[in-house]
């Protein structure tokens, strides 16, 4: 199937992106690697009237660090973030939820702002949001940071109006993350990263509508092999609304979550 007719824009740098940034239109997508919205396109799931192709702003393009907060573009490719030494060093569950993308082709395409917009699927953002990074978007005529979580629990992909520009992520050293699916390029059935610290977080994908984290003040210390963060997983897994397709059941998503969560932690402690 071929997707509906639409308007493409090209904007050439920053002062141009802003301009169509101050028109919001509730029917303008974003296209940067286009692995996700392309695909739906041709399906007709969805039928934008303007796509705005961002994939040449060099601007937007590029990982830089802050004092302690690592600042990644939004149209930096995901193979880029798994073999960057930076991001290996900053955050070791990032580049491994990178490297975990579907496959090579996929990784040189996609970029870490449209892995963000995926849904409850999207193994960077569980490694993002298990550290604790936030957004920087830009609006009409401003630009502001919000809160990931936040973010991933309001918008899903097609987010219009505003854009991602940039995501800071915070010193996460100790951190890993684990996918578990039928084949390496496959969508994961449970997706977990952890982080271990002054700072511990813990996030899942494949459970929900969205990537998820537990509220940080009902799970104990995150230890490997942990009765009492079974349980309290075991208590979180009960509350969400996993998908249930051919390939994993609901039951069997919330069944193994602890288990995936454990492997996590394990990786997030030989990171330390």
């Amino acid at each position: 199937m071929r997707p509906a007719e639409f308007e493409l824009l090209r904007p050439h740098g920053r002062a141009e992106l802003d301009a169509i940034l101050a028109r919001p239109d509730a029917d303008t997508y974003w296209l940067a690697g286009g692995q996700a919205l392309l695909k739906d396109m041709r399906q007709r799931l969805l039928s934008p009237k303007r796509l705005v192709d961002i994939s040449g702003l060099a601007e937007l393009d590029y990982i830089r660090a802050q004092g302690d907060v690592l600042e990644i573009g939004a149209i930096t490719r995901l193979a880029t973030l798994a073999a960057d030494a930076a991001v290996r060093r900053h955050c070791p569950a990032l580049a491994a939820a990178a490297a975990a993308v579907g496959d090579v082709q996929i990784r040189n395409r996609a970029t870490v702002g449209g892995n963000l917009c995926t849904g409850g699927g999207a193994d960077v953002a569980v490694a993002l949001l298990a550290a604790g990074a936030e957004i920087v978007v830009a609006g009409a005529g401003q630009q502001h940071r919000r809160q990931l979580a936040d973010f991933l629990a309001g918008e899903t992909a097609g987010n219009r109006g505003e854009l991602i520009v940039a995501i800071r992520v915070p010193a996460a050293p100790a951190s890993g993350f684990v996918k578990f699916s039928r084949r390496a390029a496959d969508p994961g059935i449970v997706s977990a990263a952890a982080t271990l610290g002054t700072r511990p977080g813990l996030a899942f994908g494949g459970v929900h509508g969205h990537v998820v984290a537990p509220p940080a003040d009902a799970l104990p210390a995150l230890e490997p092999g942990s009765a009492a963060l079974r349980t309290a997983l075991e208590a979180f897994a009960g509350e969400l609304d996993p998908p249930d397709t051919p390939h994993a059941s609901a039951a069997y998503r919330r069944r193994i979550l602890p288990v995936i969560a454990d492997r996590a932690v394990r990786a997030a402690a030989g990171a330390a």
